[in-house]
């Protein structure tokens, strides 16, 4: 999961920044080839069997809301890219996982504790460290960088405040059986995934299609547009694994180890800085990480 997510990362990156810097566009590609493989995969190579007592009512009670969710998600995920680089972004989004925490605890999903809310506010304190740096550094550039940062911040928190309600979704879908038959991951992306696609399409249309300056496939190759949708359903598949197998707050902790992930690749291959307080930031984020994934998987 780590592989693909740091894989579609950094190739819609590339691809937003260099060849199609259309987030929707893109994301509904993903999102139909998505749809069209799990199709596939239920019903022509049998590997999941539909869900029984999926109807119409069900369908617009749970799956269409937790649909719109993901389309702010993905819309929001991908357009971060074009305001803020991609380390940034990473060292960002986990913020949204407390939101996650409160959300599972009011749902039932989650047991709160003191300890559980002081690993939390840990976790937070070293992102909080590492974000106001690269946040502190981009101030004191020209008020152009300085808009673009701040337009980025409000698109991530934006979508991470919506995603922590997708992600607790996905797990009353797959753990509590609110229809009749059971979801797993193959499945909760062949109803989710078409629903997804058309609301993504949509806001596509309205906000880039009818663009005068609307290009995507002139320079964007063949291949890599398959690649990239082609990593980006592996990767929806593992996370919707993680989510049915743990729970949606071990998700987005889990999500802070492969933020640091991403950062090392950033400064490793991308000349991304790190400041010691960064350094810092970071090894106290892994720290309380760890604890929490521990005492996640002692059932504690």
């Amino acid at each position: 999961m780590v592989l693909c997510s740091m894989a579609i990362i950094y190739t819609n990156a590339w691809i937003l920044d260099n060849m199609c810097p259309h987030a929707a566009t893109l994301t509904a590609i993903q999102q139909g080839f998505g749809a069209v493989m799990a199709a596939l995969c239920v019903f022509v190579f049998k590997l999941s069997e539909p869900v029984e007592g999926m109807s119409a009512g069900p369908y617009c009670k749970y799956i269409l809301p937790l649909s719109l969710c993901f389309t702010v998600y993905l819309w929001g995920s991908n357009a971060a890219y074009i305001y803020l680089a991609p380390g940034f972004v990473q060292m960002i989004k986990p913020m949204g996982s407390a939101i996650v925490f409160l959300v599972a605890t009011a749902l039932g999903l989650e047991e709160y504790s003191h300890y559980k809310a002081v690993n939390f506010l840990l976790i937070c304190a070293g992102i909080a460290v590492t974000a106001y740096s690269k946040f502190d550094g981009s101030l004191s550039a020209d008020g152009s960088s300085q808009n673009l940062v701040t337009v980025g911040l409000v698109v991530l928190i934006g979508a991470y405040t919506v995603v922590a309600f997708y992600n607790t979704g996905l797990q009353m879908l797959q753990k509590r059986g609110v229809v009749a038959g059971r979801f797993n991951p193959m499945t909760t992306l062949l109803y989710i995934a078409p629903a997804t696609t058309l609301s993504m399409a949509a806001f596509a249309a309205a906000t880039e299609w009818s663009r005068p300056d609307f290009q995507c496939f002139d320079k964007l190759p063949l291949w890599l547009l398959a690649l990239d949708c082609g990593v980006a359903f592996v990767f929806n598949l593992s996370m919707m694994l993680f989510i049915g197998k743990l729970s949606a707050v071990a998700y987005s902790v889990f999500a802070f180890f492969k933020e640091i992930c991403l950062v090392v690749v950033a400064f490793l291959l991308f000349s991304e800085n790190i400041t010691r307080c960064e350094i810092e930031g970071y090894f106290v984020t892994l720290v309380a990480v760890v604890v929490w994934q521990h005492r996640k998987l002692a059932g504690k």
